[in-house]
């Protein structure tokens, strides 16, 4: 059975951690919105988390301001054909390690 966890953690503005690697995804296929506004999500732990069947995960982080630390070891977005915020969240994580990590800042 095929599974949609939009808007799952939506609006939880106080969770501020978050390991989902043992929750049992692989019939998941939309994550739209699923921490959209978490505003104090700090620690975001996605890494083995079964993506295969996922094909929405549009806005999955949006608004998440103080996200610091996200986990994506064995992410699979293949089958993604709507990511939008969450590709660009991503990298705009990425530039920010890389800044921090190679220029010193």
């Amino acid at each position: 059975m095929l599974q949609i966890w939009w808007h799952m953690f939506c609006g939880c503005y106080r969770l501020s951690s978050l390991d989902l690697s043992n929750f049992n995804t692989k019939d998941v296929t939309d994550m739209w919105h699923m921490f959209n506004s978490c505003s104090n999500l700090y620690s975001l732990d996605l890494h083995n988390v079964d993506t295969r069947n996922i094909t929405i995960m549009s806005f999955m982080v949006a608004g998440c301001y103080n996200l610091y630390y996200l986990h994506l070891y064995n992410f699979d977005i293949r089958n993604v054909v709507q990511l939008v915020i969450c590709l660009l969240i991503v990298l705009i994580y990425i530039i920010c390690i890389y800044i921090i990590l190679i220029l010193g800042m």
